[in-house]
């Protein structure tokens, strides 16, 4: 069965980020109100932020290659490539191992399940690996593949803070049934440890439609 999470064992890597490189067409809005689209990309981490182009602008212009630069704090949300991204304000991140609690701030993650309850994939870090294999010709060969880690957070409707769903130890259980509190069919589908991300993203979605399995 496949594990709900890929979490590296290093505490979160929290000094580590993920960055889009490649501009895409999308939407945006920014705290203030302010709409938008373009060519967009996003970094994630500490620095997480915003970057947008005019798609109609001289590639070769200062608009074309630049363009605009909004920090995480100043955006509401984006949508890019289909795939829909709210500003974190706060998150709490426990992967249920002794001493991994940590706090981030102003960060973005990719709404997965939306309602009173939401569910949003959290990208904690992407890292390259380097195996080395020996090749047909003898010689040792150095292969890089991309790792990346993410988390799964839970955010009440209206609230600031993002909880991760911890995946290690007594945790898992603890965090999502208290989010799932006055739904004691969906309680009991919950067991001591991660299933799959299809079975956690039901969960929610019943959990938001509010009707209660006989």
């Amino acid at each position: 069965m496949r594990y709900l999470f890929l979490l590296l064992l290093v505490a979160f890597a929290p000094l580590l980020g993920h960055a889009q490189s490649d501009f895409l067409l999308g939407t945006y809005e920014l705290v203030d109100g302010t709409t938008g689209k373009g060519l967009l990309s996003y970094e994630t981490g500490f620095k997480a932020k915003l970057l947008v182009k005019d798609s109609k602008a001289d590639p070769a212009s200062k608009a074309g290659k630049k363009g605009l630069e909004f920090p995480a704090a100043k955006v509401r949300s984006f949508t890019i490539a289909g795939d829909h991204f709210v500003m974190l304000r706060s998150i709490r991140l426990d992967s249920g191992m002794p001493f991994s609690s940590m706090a981030r701030k102003n960060d973005f993650g990719k709404l997965i399940a939306e309602g009173k309850l939401e569910l949003i994939e959290f990208r904690l870090a992407e890292m390259v690996a380097t195996n080395h294999m020996r090749g047909s010709n003898g010689n040792v060969d150095p292969q890089r593949q991309s790792v990346q880690s993410a988390a799964y957070l839970l955010r009440r409707q209206g609230e600031d803070e993002a909880v991760s769903i911890p995946v290690i130890g007594k945790k898992y259980r603890e965090v999502l049934t208290s989010y799932l509190a006055g739904r004691p069919d969906l309680i009991k589908k919950v067991g001591p440890k991660p299933t799959s991300q299809e079975d956690l993203i039901e969960l929610i979605k019943a959990f938001n439609s509010g009707s209660t399995e006989q």
